[in-house]
């Protein structure tokens, strides 16, 4: 390409992502939420599962915050790579999460973290179509690795119950 060619395309590239940075970095907020959302609850069951499977599933509640501490950064960064601001409350879940359970059973913290999963899940593919119809191929190749990754999580999680 010459070199006016590229910058035209650069140019092209991004007055895309303005057209619709906005609803993105909507979307990429909420995701970036749910996941410390996410990571949160996992942390609180890890540290207060109790009964027959405690080992199991202290590990298994351990590992699923871990994935999504790096999920997070993971989402976060995407944002600031594309110019997006990550907002306040996207890292504050008390502002809306409800409260947890102190007396939840270890069969109630796998149905609330299934759910949570398959909220992520949903908003995910709202990312995908918005990256697909803006050929945004970076955000559509990351959030197709994310959903691998939480339905394998809803796999092992429903195989709880």
């Amino acid at each position: 390409l010459m070199a006016s060619q590229q910058v035209y395309r650069y140019t092209l590239v991004f007055h895309l992502l303005n057209q619709y940075s906005m609803e993105l970095q909507e979307v990429l907020n909420q995701s970036l939420y749910e996941y410390n959302c996410l990571a949160n609850v996992a942390k609180w069951y890890h540290w207060n599962v109790t009964g027959d499977n405690f080992t199991e599933l202290h590990i298994f509640f351990g590992n699923i915050y871990d994935q999504a501490i790096k999920d997070i950064d993971l989402i976060a960064e995407r944002l600031r790579a594309l110019s997006l601001e990550i907002n306040l409350e996207s890292m504050n879940f008390d502002s809306k999460e409800e409260p947890i359970d102190q007396s939840m059973t270890s069969l109630s913290m796998i149905e609330n973290l299934l759910f949570k999963v398959k909220v992520s899940l949903e908003t995910s593919k709202q990312i995908i179509q918005i990256a697909i119809d803006n050929d945004d191929f970076g955000t559509q190749n990351m959030y197709g690795d994310l959903m691998q990754n939480a339905e394998k999580l809803a796999w092992m999680l429903k195989s709880f119950l």
